[in-house]
């Protein structure tokens, strides 16, 4: 009997594409380094994947090792739902 299935969705079921909705928004150079290491490179980020933590919570995480981009670390939030693309 099966009892759990486990979905790998990062790059199996859907494109994860955080470095194109982060060039969206502007994010380019230095600016984009810093919020990639803030974010996505951060291991709050699997904390946050889990599902135990607000966005408001995540944010001021992030911002500890970004302070000076925490608007913009904010302003990812509003495009959350771009951040995959279901593969067909």
């Amino acid at each position: 009997m099966i009892r759990t299935v486990i979905f790998d969705i990062g790059m199996v079921l859907v494109y994860f594409r955080w470095r194109e909705l982060y060039a969206q928004l502007g994010f380019a150079g230095e600016k984009f380094e810093r919020i990639a290491k803030a974010t996505v490179q951060n291991p709050w980020w699997n904390e946050f994947d889990k599902g135990g933590i607000t966005v408001e919570e995540i944010v001021d995480k992030y911002a500890e090792s970004a302070p000076e981009y925490k608007d913009d670390i904010a302003k990812i939030y509003d495009h959350k739902d771009e951040f995959v693309v279901l593969y067909e």
